[in-house]
């Protein structure tokens, strides 16, 4: 999982998950002081519920984001473009700054 990877490592300084799983993500509290966190995930997925993303972000410190895209499911196709953007610009924000 790439948030247990992410605690494992100084050199990771942001995290970005689509649908994450809550399972296995204790480990986003240890994340290295300064690695971000961005969690997106659909308020429709069937597969794993956009509670698990919650779990995660109340889990994890600043900073970090969640975000719930309305009517999306497990794949987030349904905003795919979106989705695109909302990584890219936190990115470029994150390896930037």
């Amino acid at each position: 999982m790439v948030i247990q990877a992410a605690a494992l490592s100084s050199s990771v300084k942001t995290v970005v998950t689509l649908a994450a799983q809550s399972h296995g993500s204790d480990s986003a509290s240890s994340f290295p002081q300064g690695t971000s966190l961005l969690l997106i995930h659909g308020s429709d997925d069937h597969v794993l519920p956009s509670s698990c993303s919650k779990q995660v972000y109340n889990k994890a410190h600043d900073p970090k984001e969640i975000v719930i895209l309305t009517g999306n499911g497990h794949c987030l196709d349904e905003s795919s473009e979106k989705v695109h953007q909302i990584v890219y610009d936190w990115i470029v924000s994150e390896l930037t700054s």
